[in-house]
C-alpha cells in the first residue's frame, strides 16, 4: 500500500489538491470516511518497526522522532517525503 500510494502521489499533477480515496474492489464514495481509512492506515503502517523511519520518543507524551539509522534505508527520502 505504501509504495503504490507514493508512485501515486509522484505522478500527481498537483498533490495539494483535495484526495478523494477509492479502495479496489470496494463500491464506496468517498465522504470522508474512506479517506479517514486510509490515512489512518498509511499512518498505522509506516509508524511500524518494520519501516524503521520513527522511534518512540523518550517522554511521558505519546510522541516519535525520527530514527537515527533511517538514513541507511533504501528509498527513505521519498518515505519521508510523503509522510510529511
Amino acid at each position: 500500500m505504501i509504495s503504490d500510494s507514493i508512485n501515486i502521489f509522484k505522478n500527481m499533477e498537483h498533490p495539494l489538491r483535495v484526495l478523494n480515496v477509492i479502495f479496489d474492489n470496494e463500491i464506496s464514495q468517498d465522504v470522508g470516511g474512506v479517506s479517514r481509512e486510509y490515512f489512518y492506515t498509511i499512518m498505522k503502517e509506516m509508524l511500524t518497526p518494520s519501516y524503521s523511519l520513527f522511534d518512540r520518543a523518550t517522554s511521558d507524551q505519546f510522541s516519535y522522532k525520527i530514527a537515527e539509522d533511517s538514513i541507511e534505508l533504501v528509498g527513505w527520502q521519498d518515505l519521508y517525503y510523503f509522510f510529511g
